[in-house]
């Protein structure tokens, strides 16, 4: 027998669990013994104040056999606690499953879409979340895929720079170029002049690129037919040169500064067919600024002025950008583009 309030197995003599006090209770439909009349307690309810004894065997007046058949209900302790765990699970599922039906009072969407660039036809990922007013207790947040039209910037590219370098006066080997904007950098801790012109394959001079007297750090933008070229170098020290051909560069937007010493190439910047640019150089020998293409094709020469200069142009009729400018100068400057 087990009892039915905490699960003690008890004796068959026994009316009630000693552990807890919970009388053993008959099964239903069978047929009830009455108690012993021979004991004047038997009829008196239990006294919950006074130890019950537990030892103390059935009345022996009333045979084993004519006492109905008595059993505990067989409810355990752990099986108790896997029905609430049930229940708890149940509950959990319900909530959670139920979220997704409710309908919140504010809204917050997620958008996250793929669009093709209508530019490089690259794959460009954007998320976009908008929240209307704050959520109510349970509100839910739902996903949804929102078609956006994305332009992806396009990436730069080029063939691979090249570096050339020597000591003193130098030809260098040949080199190839695409053609279109073509930039050369050169560097040297020259001591007395440092000048470097482009050739042709054929020998053919295509022009001084830069120079200047003792250490020298100057750029310059040219477009420059496809085709193999050479560098004349006139140097007493070591030096430098880099040629790189940029494309697909993004134009910072205007009004920009621009500043900068000695000759130098500066861009891009994005404009319209007009620009005006505000400039101040100091120096004493030449200060030229011509305007360049996206191809380097020479739009416009801004200035063409010597030694210190302040004063603000107006560049017209300008096709191809994003833009650059060429600073030809042997002091500090600064050019300031805006709308006109």
């Amino acid at each position: 027998m087990i009892c039915s309030g905490c699960g003690h197995e008890l004796q068959p003599e026994w009316n009630a669990c000693p552990s807890c006090g919970t009388v053993r209770e008959a099964l239903p439909g069978a047929a009830t013994a009455p108690l012993s009349t021979s004991d004047p307690d038997a009829t008196k309810p239990l006294d919950a104040t006074k130890p019950f004894d537990a030892t103390m065997p059935l009345d022996a007046t009333v045979p084993l056999e004519a006492t109905a058949p008595v059993v505990a209900r067989r409810i355990r302790r752990p099986h108790i606690l896997g029905a609430i765990a049930a229940v708890l699970l149940l509950v959990v599922a319900g909530v959670y499953f139920g979220r997704g039906s409710s309908k919140p009072s504010a809204l917050a969407t997620i958008d996250s879409t793929s669009t093709p660039s209508s530019s490089s036809g690259a794959t460009v990922p954007q998320t976009t979340v908008s929240t209307s007013g704050s959520p109510a207790a349970g509100a839910d947040l739902t996903r949804t895929a929102t078609p956006t039209a994305v332009v992806a910037p396009r990436p730069p590219s080029g063939p691979a720079p090249i570096r050339l370098d020597g000591t003193g006066r130098s030809t260098t080997q040949l080199f190839n170029v695409v053609g279109g904007l073509t930039v050369f950098r050169g560097h040297c801790t020259c001591i007395g002049s440092f000048a470097v012109e482009l050739f042709d394959q054929a020998g053919a001079s295509q022009g001084v690129l830069f120079s200047g007297t003792g250490k020298t750090d100057a750029s310059v933008g040219k477009d420059v037919e496809a085709g193999s070229y050479w560098l004349k170098i006139d140097a007493d020290h070591r030096w430098t040169v880099g040629v790189s051909q940029p494309r697909n560069m993004a134009g910072v937007a205007i009004p920009h500064t621009f500043f900068g010493r000695g000759q130098m190439y500066v861009g891009p910047f994005d404009a319209g067919s007009t620009v005006r640019l505000d400039a101040q150089n100091t120096g004493t020998s030449s200060f030229v600024v011509q305007v360049l293409s996206v191809d380097g094709e020479v739009r416009d020469v801004a200035f063409n002025k010597s030694g210190n200069f302040s004063g603000s142009t107006v560049a017209k009729d300008l096709f191809g950008g994003p833009y650059y400018l060429n600073v030809d100068s042997d002091g500090t400057w600064s050019i300031v583009v805006r709308q006109p």
